[in-house]
């Protein structure tokens, strides 16, 4: 079986345009959530949003005649970011486009009289339209499993590239803040009264933000970024349509497989959690850890930072903890106070350094799905 490095990252986010832009405001403590007023909510509410002044860079620096979504300026500006800065060839017959998301365009279903096709409300459609823009010989694979999409859509690239079947794949990542999945989180009571908390006693629920993130995946390594994948699952706990196991057992079981892939006499340097804020997920993931026998490794949410981005948020997540394993940096998580009764472990509360090989990201989303990839840098 042949290996998958990461050969390149990229993000397009709130906080700016670039892994390097976004890593130095995630480093500085800089949170893109503010406050917006919600038709869905009919309420003031916290969440990060691409701003109109953003949106026209992307127009200007695209240049494409045809009318794009949101979702799509993010997707294909971060896709040409990595492609432009490799030797990454779309047309040849060995390379693929794996995009994830949860939702995609759902945000036409409010525009009727938008200049965009309605048929690009079809995952399928958009990401053809997208890899055709991109000059991608091959049908592209839409991957759309909740909020582990992301993490899965790398998961299958590595497994591609195992078998042979592609050289490079590109994975891209996006989702966007809308009225519809506002509501649907309301209709759950998972979305925070103020700013999302992660682990913290007093959590309330996640907040909602937009990004797209993306990775090159390749059999060869490169000079520029010595990251590679070296262990890799995905879980079904079957429990619940949106709530996690209360015993943690798929996301217990996926930690476990990575573990053992990687060897006993090994461990992650610090875990980059799912961490939304809500009291379930929140209590079953440091649940995860303690069962795993990480309790005593570092770990961090990203929600505070970015918000919960649904299916890019996995890859979101992975992009800033490869910059931070890059850097030997422990990021705080933004949000964390004090620990509750029901979390067992607490997350890092200060931007640290230390000498550090690997990373375990994990991700879990409604539906019971679980996934864990750990990434190594392969020369420090």
């Amino acid at each position: 079986m042949r290996a998958s490095y990461i050969t390149a990252a990229e993000i397009v986010s709130p906080l700016g345009t670039g892994l390097a832009a976004n890593f130095e405001q995630v480093k500085n403590g800089v949170s893109a959530l503010s406050a917006h007023q919600s038709k869905a909510a009919r309420s003031e509410i916290f969440c990060s949003r691409i701003s109109q002044e953003q949106e026209k860079e992307y127009d200007a620096i695209l240049a494409i005649d045809e009318p794009l979504t949101k979702l799509e300026k993010i997707s294909l500006l971060t896709a040409n970011r990595l492609i432009h800065s490799t030797n990454f060839d779309p047309r040849d017959p060995k390379s693929l486009l794996i995009f994830c998301t949860t939702k995609g365009n759902i945000d036409l279903l409010f525009q009727p009289e938008s200049a965009v096709p309605a048929s690009r409300i079809l995952f399928s459609e958009s990401a053809g339209f997208m890899a055709k823009q991109l000059n991608f010989r091959t049908q592209p694979i839409v991957v759309s499993n909740a909020c582990i999409s992301g993490v899965e859509g790398v998961l299958l690239g590595r497994q591609l590239i195992a078998a042979g079947v592609y050289n490079q794949v590109l994975v891209v990542a996006a989702d966007l803040v809308t009225d519809f999945t506002i509501s649907g989180f309301y209709s759950l009571k998972a979305y925070a009264k103020g700013l999302c908390r992660p682990f913290d006693q007093d959590r309330t629920g996640v907040n909602l933000g937009e990004c797209c993130a993306g990775v090159i995946l390749s059999h060869e390594s490169n000079q520029a970024m010595h990251m590679k994948i070296v262990a890799g699952i995905s879980s079904n706990d079957a429990n619940h349509m949106t709530a996690p196991s209360r015993e943690a057992k798929g996301l217990t079981q996926a930690i476990s497989h990575c573990l053992q892939a990687i060897g006993e006499d090994k461990r992650p340097d610090f875990i980059s959690a799912h961490g939304t804020g809500t009291r379930y997920n929140d209590a079953m993931e440091s649940k995860a850890f303690h069962l795993s026998g990480l309790r005593e490794v570092p770990f961090f949410s990203l929600k505070g930072i970015y918000g919960h981005t649904l299916g890019a948020a996995g890859l979101v997540e992975t992009v800033i903890s490869i910059a931070a394993l890059r850097d030997n940096l422990l990021l705080p998580s933004v949000g964390f106070q004090t620990a509750g009764e029901d979390v067992k472990i607490d997350p890092i509360t200060k931007l640290g350094w230390s000498p550090m090989r690997r990373f375990l990201k994990t991700a879990s989303g409604f539906g019971g799905g679980n996934a864990c990839l750990m990434v190594e840098k392969i020369r420090a």
